[in-house]
């Protein structure tokens, strides 16, 4: 007995395993349901807007068709032939009336073989004992009126005209008959006379089997039904096909009703509606959606058997882990049947000492976090003392006993800030930990009192400076910091900005001289100036810095002047600007000298020589090693630019063969040649412009042509040197002839 009760235990539990198993693959499973359902959706919507399409070139052809026809009768309608005819025909008696009418029906040409969708073009003169039907002359009389297409039954002249003034002057409209057909008509009335009742009318009948094929276009060779309604739904012309073929469709009621009757539902079919032009009649399209879902073809049952193939898989691979599992399910079953009772463990008692280490760690790591909140509590309350967040001082003080911070700045003192740049992309900049370090060696080293720190921003300080008993001056704190600046140069490949502010007396005064600091700083970066600057530094005085317009053409003479213009200019400089006297190695002239060739220098030049030139003029301190610092930069420029004139003039005749070799290449373009020399297309257009003086275009033109002219003089027909040389067409090979030589291919050979 308790063998048999066995088995269902080992079967429940493995049972549980594999449902299991199997709702790990529920949620992918859904996941590739919803992915089919969406491609096909996808599929779906691509079919309709190509439906969409179809619907809309049809309604641009119908715009485009109707437009001639308008224009046909209006020129019927202003032609002077006409209006000659209609001024003297009270003159004209008997046979010479019809002679006179029937010239004139002769003197139109048959319009519907100029116009597919012309029936018939009938003109009308009112009062008339004859009417036009082109070619054709009828006369006014109960046999002739028969003959006429847009005739109804037992109608007269008189009715037939009073009928088409009432329809509506120079307009498309739709003319019913009691029998439920009509016909498609464009009413042009003409008066020569002025205001008044009109002389007659132009009616020009729309061919209706044209209409029918433009609705089949709009189907192609699907099952559905197109329709031309007017503005209110209601059925002009329509187009029904299904499986069993065409079907005639009623002229008349709604089209909404018609599909009804057809068994379709709202929801089983696709609705293309676009409207004309004219009158705001429309073309409706209605196919079903199981007709679309057809034309996706084989692509929606291969994606139907990917996600059943992965369902599958994801199965498959459940059922062999269940399978590989179910030994140990067993053993584990039978584990417990032997073993039922519980096993218990007596914990040992917690020996406090073994934890002693780490509780002292843990004490240590708090003391960290609220030393580090404190600083960065008061750092909080500096930085809004700097940004004027304080209305009084009272209230700094009630927000220090608030947080519990207890600290003073001996009032007046000085702000300086400091912001560190990388010069040479060195990747001291990426551990500030370092350079923060020696930072603070060299200000403890040269600074004689005590200061405060704040860290503002990455890379960038600022230090409150007290002015002490001696009376600090701002201008001692500039030769203080040129001498830790230079101290840091010489360690690390950094530019430094700085700016010193005026002595500040109140909290209030602080926040204002860290808007000059700031100030002062943004100048020193854009000039790239390295030197410790005071406010009264800004602008700069042309007694102690020579002017802008110097500067600037010292520049550019760097870049890309001769060395006879530099030496000029050195001269100039030298005796004009760097013996001042009182001006000694560290003057701004000199640092503004060095500010050039950095700017010079910039990130784009690269190179061993370029960083060489760069951490040279760094540790300038003299006028003459400035000097031959410039002429290194001018010598580091002039060698470039004679490389890049090889390297052009180069590349200048790779393209000249390139060229030379494939122009006769119908689909030679620039891009063939970008590929080929493997840069940039849109830096190839650039380059040829400055090297050729003209466009790839033009240039490949002028040089097909030329090559034209020589097939010319040898005798060649023009349609074989057009193909000879490169041109698709002989159109656009005699259009670039005669836009380059002024004359065309075939008078140019009639010369030789």
């Amino acid at each position: 007995m308790k063998q048999y009760l066995k088995i269902p235990k080992m079967r429940t539990a493995s049972m549980r395993l594999l449902f299991s198993y199997l709702a790990i693959i529920l949620a992918p499973t859904v996941a590739i349901i919803v992915i089919y359902i969406t491609m096909q959706d996808a599929l779906l919507n691509i079919q309709k807007e190509k439906a969409q399409n179809l619907s809309k070139e049809a309604a641009v052809t119908f715009n485009k068709e109707l437009d001639q026809l308008t224009n046909i009768g209006k020129y019927i309608s202003s032609d002077s032939k006409l209006k000659k005819y209609m001024d003297d025909r009270s003159e004209f008696l008997g046979t010479g009336h019809y002679y006179k009418v029937y010239e004139l029906a002769k003197s139109y040409p048959d319009y519907a073989l100029l116009n597919r969708f012309v029936k018939t073009i009938c003109i009308f003169p009112a009062g008339d004992t004859y009417m036009i039907q082109i070619p054709q002359v009828i006369p006014n009389n109960e046999r002739g009126m028969s003959t006429v297409a847009i005739v109804r039954n037992s109608e007269t002249y008189e009715t037939l005209m009073d009928k088409l003034y009432k329809l509506g002057p120079n307009n498309l409209v739709y003319d019913k008959s009691d029998e439920g057909q009509g016909s498609f008509l464009i009413l042009q009335n003409f008066n020569y006379e002025g205001f008044g009742k009109e002389d007659g009318i132009v009616v020009i009948e729309i061919d209706k089997a044209q209409i029918k094929t433009l609705l089949h276009s709009t189907l192609g060779n699907d099952e559905g039904v197109a329709f031309l309604t007017d503005s209110d739904g209601d059925v002009l012309y329509a187009y029904a096909q299904h499986d069993r073929g065409e079907e005639p469709v009623p002229e008349n009621g709604y089209w909404k009703d018609y599909v009804e009757e057809i068994g379709w539902s709202s929801g089983s079919v696709t609705i293309n509606k676009v409207l004309t032009d004219y009158n705001q009649w429309s073309l409706i399209t209605v196919i079903p959606r199981k007709e679309l879902l057809s034309k996706i073809g084989p692509g929606k049952y291969v994606i139907l058997l990917l996600c059943i193939l992965s369902v599958l898989i994801g199965v498959a691979i459940c059922l062999w882990y269940w399978n590989s599992r179910r030994p140990v399910i067993e053993r584990y079953v039978k584990f417990t049947e032997k073993y039922p009772e519980k096993v218990t463990y007596q914990e040992k008692p917690t020996d406090i000492w073994k934890n002693f280490g780490g509780v002292l760690e843990h004490v240590e790591d708090l003391q960290t976090t609220v030393d580090k909140q404190y600083q960065w509590a008061r750092d909080g309350i500096i930085r809004k003392i700097f940004y004027g967040s304080y209305d009084s001082e009272e209230e700094i003080k009630n927000e220090m006993e608030t947080m519990g911070i207890t600290f003073s700045v001996n009032l007046p003192c000085f702000l300086v800030k400091l912001v560190m740049r990388d010069s040479e992309k060195h990747e001291m900049l990426q551990s500030p930990e370092i350079l923060e370090e020696a930072l603070k060696e060299e200000l403890t080293r040269c600074l004689p009192c005590c200061y405060w720190m704040i860290n503002m921003e990455p890379f960038s300080y600022i230090l409150v400076v007290p002015c002490g008993e001696d009376g600090l001056e701002n201008r001692d704190l500039k030769r203080l910091f040129e001498k830790v600046n230079y101290a840091l140069y010489s360690q690390f490949p950094i530019n430094i900005y700085t700016g010193i502010s005026d002595p500040a007396d109140s909290p209030f005064a602080v926040s204002e001289e860290y808007e000059h600091v700031c100030r002062i700083c943004e100048y020193a970066q854009y000039y790239k100036m390295r030197m410790p600057l005071i406010l009264e530094d800004i602008p700069r005085h042309q007694h102690v810095v020579f002017p802008v317009e110097l500067e600037m053409q010292l520049e550019n003479t760097i870049k890309g002047g001769t060395e006879e213009q530099l030496c000029k200019l050195m001269e100039q400089v030298m005796d004009n600007y760097l013996k001042i006297p009182g001006s000694g190695p560290m003057g701004q002239n000199l640092e503004l000298l060095r500010c050039i060739v950095l700017r010079c220098l910039d990130d784009k030049c690269g190179g061993e020589q370029s960083v060489r030139i760069m951490n040279q003029v760094q540790h300038v301190k003299t006028a003459s090693d400035m000097e031959r610092c410039i002429f290194d930069t001018w010598r580091y420029f002039a060698d470039k630019k004679e490389q890049t004139d090889d390297q052009d003039e180069e590349l200048k005749k790779k393209i000249e063969e390139k060229i030379e070799r494939d122009f006769s290449r119908d689909d030679f373009s620039l891009v063939i040649v970008a590929d080929w020399l493997g840069i940039p297309d849109k830096k190839l257009y650039r380059d040829f412009k400055k090297m050729f003086g003209v466009s790839f275009s033009s240039y490949l033109e002028i040089r097909r042509i030329r090559c034209a002219q020589e097939y010319l003089k040898e005798g060649r027909a023009v349609q074989d040197v057009a193909a000879a040389v490169g041109y698709s067409s002989d159109y656009s090979f005699r259009r670039a002839f005669k836009r380059v030589v002024g004359v065309a291919p075939s008078d140019y050979q009639k010369r030789f």
